[in-house]
């Protein structure tokens, strides 16, 4: 290799070795991984029951129990984003585990399953606003 490239590589190591440091201190922190898996389980719960919901609101013969819940589980794995562009502060903080926050997530989690289609069509446009 000659020292241009050299170089080269060097530099963009360094780069990234500093794009990665915020998320290397957040590990070195720790991550509260309990506070993560009830997350993780409110939105697969409740992306499966709105995708249900949804299918079931809809006339028999147009009935898709799978795309219901695969665009449930999708729109209820939107919701974190959701919730960060709007800077909100339901999902935060992990250190304070209130009931009250996980039965206002898991309702946020439940329409956005519910509504899927409307949800995910209409959040670029709400996305871009801000």
């Amino acid at each position: 290799m000659s020292d241009s490239t050299k170089t080269a590589a060097q530099q963009l190591q360094d780069s990234l070795a500093q794009g990665l440091k915020p998320a290397i201190e957040a590990a070195k922190d720790g991550i509260d991984w309990n506070y993560v898996a009830i997350l993780a389980g409110i939105m697969l719960f409740t992306g499966i029951l709105g995708g249900l919901a949804n299918s079931l609101n809809t006339k028999k013969e147009e009935r898709d129990y799978l795309r219901s819940v695969l665009l449930g589980l999708v729109a209820t794995l939107t919701i974190p984003l959701f919730l960060k562009i709007v800077d909100s502060n339901l999902i935060a903080n992990s250190g304070e585990l209130d009931n009250y926050s996980f039965f206002v997530f898991a309702g946020f989690c439940v329409l956005a399953a519910f509504y899927a289609i409307n949800f995910l069509k209409a959040s670029p446009h709400a996305y871009s606003r801000t």
